[in-house]
């Protein structure tokens, strides 16, 4: 993603044992990937469509505490140091 997209920053969100790689392009763009253990591995939304491979049966989603989710929401130093139309932004907001 650096060398072939422009990739300036990334950051690793954790949420289970699924990784979510978040990866800030110089354009402000974001592409989220998302690594999921074949266990664990279903459909999340109705406009899943598997391409190739086993999904297993859709589980309830847990609850969300939201002390997490404000965490996620926020932006981490690290990226507004990398990223400048979006890093002013937020750093007239903290």
């Amino acid at each position: 993603m650096y060398e072939a997209h422009g990739a300036v920053a990334h950051l690793d969100i954790w949420s289970g044992p699924t990784l979510f790689r978040v990866f800030l392009l110089a354009s402000s763009l974001q592409v989220d990937l998302s690594f999921w253990p074949s266990d664990v591995f279903a459909a999340s939304g109705g406009s899943f469509r598997l391409l190739f491979g086993h999904a297993n049966e859709p589980a309830p989603s847990p609850v969300r505490v939201p002390d997490t989710l404000i965490e996620w929401a926020g932006c981490t130093p690290f990226m507004l140091d990398q990223v400048s139309p979006a890093a002013e932004c937020c750093k007239r907001c903290t």
